[in-house]
């Protein structure tokens, strides 16, 4: 495997480059022996020959960003307060004026013998606490300064090719030569630069807005805007590795 780095901003021709390790032969052979490893390789695969392998490279991108954004929005206060409701209760009072829950009876001597008088049913107002949330909406407006993001844009779209371009050293990238690519794929690098660029600009657009959005108080917000957003592309370059 390979890579490149490069700073021109019309083609995106790298100035360096990580080469290919092995020749075609070379990669032949790995190849067999490496699928030759796997669990469910038929027996046969060692004999196998490889006609055909193609070296091709990829263009990746790599931005730096520095950002400087204003914001502004809506923020949402909430709080929670207490207030009283009065609500129609019914109790049963007996006959020495005591309130009771349920209906019930006294046992009173009448008339010469003692009878079962029942409580009187009563409705009466009584005061209920309650809760409530209240909502305070209030203007909010910030600044973030000085932010710094790295964006990578890989034009192979391969998280395997990722991990290894991401393992690698860059140190280990030789100058950029034309004849070093003699026999190699290249990918349209035009192409892909424009969208690499389109994706850093909105890579850049949706973290800006999470710095942005983790400044704003209360306990949530709407109308959220970013109002400005400078930015200043320092460093763009380019690099193209070989699959």
């Amino acid at each position: 495997m390979s890579a490149i780095k490069g700073i021109n901003t019309n083609t995106a021709t790298p100035d360096r480059m990580i080469e290919f390790k092995y020749d075609k032969n070379e990669l032949k052979e790995k190849f067999i022996d490496w699928t030759a490893s796997l669990e469910d390789t038929p027996l046969d695969m060692a004999l196998s020959v490889i006609t055909y392998i193609e070296k091709k490279y990829y263009p990746v991108y790599i931005f730096h960003f520095n950002y400087t954004a204003s914001w502004s929005a809506t923020s949402i206060y909430l709080h929670t307060e207490e207030y009283t409701v009065y609500e129609s209760k019914t109790v049963f009072v007996d006959r020495y004026g005591g309130e009771h829950s349920q209906c019930g009876t006294d046992r009173i001597y009448m008339n010469g013998a003692d009878r079962d008088v029942p409580y009187q049913a009563v409705s009466k107002q009584v005061p209920v606490t309650k809760t409530r949330t209240i909502q305070n909406k209030q203007p909010s407006n910030g600044r973030i300064f000085d932010q710094r993001l790295d964006i990578i844009y890989n034009s192979s779209a391969n998280s395997d090719f990722d991990r290894w371009l991401g393992s690698f050293s860059l140190e280990n990238a030789v100058s950029y030569s034309s004849n070093k690519l003699q026999n190699t794929n290249i990918e349209d690098s035009g192409a892909s630069y424009n969208n690499a660029m389109d994706y850093a600009e909105k890579a850049l657009a949706i973290e800006a807005k999470k710095m942005c959005v983790s400044q704003i108080p209360g306990n949530s917000y709407e109308n959220f805007s970013i109002d400005c957003l400078q930015k200043n592309l320092h460093i763009r370059s380019s690099y193209s590795s070989g699959l």
